[in-house]
């Protein structure tokens, strides 16, 4: 990954395993990070693990199923850090089980509970 100094990076599951590890990367490569999460706390775990890196990364705590919230906190720390050069969407979530295994209310999950 070259290219990436004084680029502006949204990570969506920035606090998971492959989440921490992009936001290191980008970081190692000049990049300030925007890095996204649903977990405050684990959030704050990262930014701990990553001190180093404290001023190249802004936290930003969203659920991405809910399109209102993203859009009202993406477009501020867009205008806040003049744009967003890169998206990394890594944030998801699944149930290991076989897809035949699998129920309709398992794929409405998100707006079962809400």
């Amino acid at each position: 990954m070259r290219g990436l100094d004084k680029k502006v990076a949204l990570i969506t599951g920035a606090a998971g395993g492959i989440g921490r590890a992009l936001v290191k990367r980008f970081c190692e490569e000049g990049a300030h990070v925007i890095a996204a999460d649903i977990s405050e706390s684990n959030l704050d775990s990262m930014l701990s693990e990553l001190d180093q890196f404290k001023d190249s990364i802004t936290p930003l705590a969203m659920d991405i199923t809910d399109h209102d919230s993203v859009v009202t906190k993406v477009t501020a720390a867009a205008e806040k850090l003049s744009g967003i050069d890169v998206l990394v969407n890594n944030a998801g979530w699944d149930l290991a089980k076989q897809f035949v295994d699998s129920t309709p209310d398992f794929w409405e999950k998100w707006s079962i509970s809400t």
